[in-house]
């Protein structure tokens, strides 16, 4: 599963430059708009497959099985992650700052590297 997952993510992170691409084209104004959520986007799809693949692996003879703690605290860390760079997201456009669009795509992929790192490493 950690082949897939990876594979996801990568696939992830080239989709979603491809769309930040295709709507700069369209429209500037959509790019600064949407960029962060894209970034959000590039690596999320991965990270649930790890997590996923690690709930999978529980058994399920027995239902009142604890999940694992790397499920716990990868969830958390995401969550973590996306309110922290929703707040430097937030911060930047309430300054008369005018992010560029990579560094709010790079702001959101931020968000999923570090749970996913600790999902792929429990799955190994």
């Amino acid at each position: 599963m950690i082949y897939w997952s990876v594979l996801i993510g990568v696939l992830g992170v080239f989709g979603t430059v491809g769309a930040l691409a295709y709507l700069k084209r369209r429209e500037d104004r959509l790019v600064v708009a949407y960029s962060w959520l894209l970034g959000l986007a590039a690596l999320a799809p991965a990270w649930l497959v790890g997590i996923l693949a690690i709930l999978g692996q529980l058994p399920l003879e027995v239902i009142d099985t604890p999940l694992p703690r790397s499920v716990l605290f990868s969830s958390a860390t995401a969550l973590l992650g996306v309110i922290f760079t929703d707040f430097f997201h937030r911060r930047l456009q309430a300054r008369d700052i005018a992010p560029r669009w990579m560094t709010l795509w790079l702001l959101g992929v931020a968000a999923f590297i570090p749970p996913w790192i600790i999902a792929l490493w429990a799955l190994s």
